[in-house]
């Protein structure tokens, strides 16, 4: 079997194909694997006395069908039979004119309403690929690592991005937009965004929503953004950095997430209005002077406090220097419901 053939048990898509035509499909086959689809095809398979039972197996077994269209897939009845089959059996079909068809009678009425894209409409093979990825009716069998819907791509408008060492991601470095509410987005490019530093450019924004695909808030990320207001942390950050929101002297809520094991040094320091946040559980280390001149905060940590210590093992001794108070064994609700 070909290497680029799917053979498993997740989404994948039927071709339906005029082998007259397999130096303009394969290649397109070849790349759409390489780039995370999972296309199944009957290439290099020897015909058979079985090969009819073998391609109707697949194409009932299909998510979806995906038919290159040109005159040599008409007048195959192979092609007919499976095109056929998929109407009658209801599976979601797109169509890909290779070249201008004249289609049969009968056949026109019944592809009347598929969605059709033409490839001449395309300067090459990889932005014919590009518009496949935007199909909704194949977005189901690409692998979630390659997925990429350009409603991901929807950040705010003034973003600096860097592609990373990698050139496997990206960072944002900046802000030179206008807008209170910031949005970063998880993919850049079809490329997942990483890591952020919003103390470049414009930092007079009140509120940013950080997407899921962040897994540290950066050293300094936020140093200087003394408009913002308040800020969700994703469930997929572990680490809150060296000095992440140093100045933030207008921050007023932050939640942190049971996915966060480390608060590094200084990190709120000088949030002069934060008032409250919980720590959960989870946060195994807090680094020295991570609320420095936090004078109006009451803070309620989940973990018990440990009898003979001073701090949990890990929390260095002035994590909690300047706050007002500190509540141990309860989140803020259980604090208040004991009242």
């Amino acid at each position: 079997m070909n290497d680029y053939v799917y053979e498993g048990t997740e989404n994948y898509i039927f071709i339906s194909y005029a082998h007259k035509d397999s130096n303009k499909v394969i290649p397109i086959l070849e790349k759409m694997s390489e780039q995370g689809f999972r296309v199944w095809y009957d290439y290099g398979i020897e015909y058979g006395s079985e090969w009819p039972e073998y391609i109707e197996e697949h194409l009932l077994g299909c998510s979806c069908v995906l038919v290159f269209m040109s005159p040599s897939c008409i007048n195959s009845i192979n092609c007919r039979n499976e095109i056929n089959l998929a109407l009658e059996e209801k599976k979601e079909m797109l169509i890909v004119y290779l070249e201008p068809t004249e289609l049969r009678k009968g056949m026109r009425l019944q592809l009347n309403s598929v969605q059709a894209i033409r490839a001449e409409a395309f300067s090459d093979e990889d932005e014919l690929i590009d518009e496949l990825y935007n199909s909704k009716i194949l977005s189901c069998c690409i692998d979630d690592e390659y997925y990429y819907d350009e409603d991901m791509d929807e950040g705010s408008d003034g973003l600096m991005y860097e592609l990373n060492i990698d050139e496997d991601s990206y960072s944002v470095i900046g802000y030179e937009g206008y807008e209170r509410n910031i949005v970063i987005p998880s993919i850049y490019q079809g490329l997942p965004v990483v890591s952020l530093d919003m103390s470049e450019g414009n930092t007079d924004f009140e509120e940013i929503e950080i997407p899921d695909s962040i897994e540290i808030i950066d050293e300094l990320a936020f140093k200087g953004c003394t408009s913002l207001k308040e800020i969700v942390i994703p469930s997929s950050v572990k680490e809150i950095g060296e000095s992440a929101f140093y100045g933030c002297t207008e921050l007023k809520e932050v939640e942190i997430p049971d996915s966060v094991v480390e608060i590094r040094k200084s990190a709120f320091s000088g949030c002069t209005s934060l008032k409250e946040i919980v720590i959960p559980s989870s946060v195994k280390e807090i680094r020295e002077s991570a609320f420095y001149r936090c004078t109006n905060l009451e803070v309620y940590c989940e973990q018990e406090k440990k009898l003979f210590r001073s701090t949990p093992k890990g929390w260095d001794k002035e994590w909690d220097k300047d706050v007002k108070n500190v509540y141990w064994g309860c989140s803020r609700e259980e604090f208040i419901k004991k009242q």
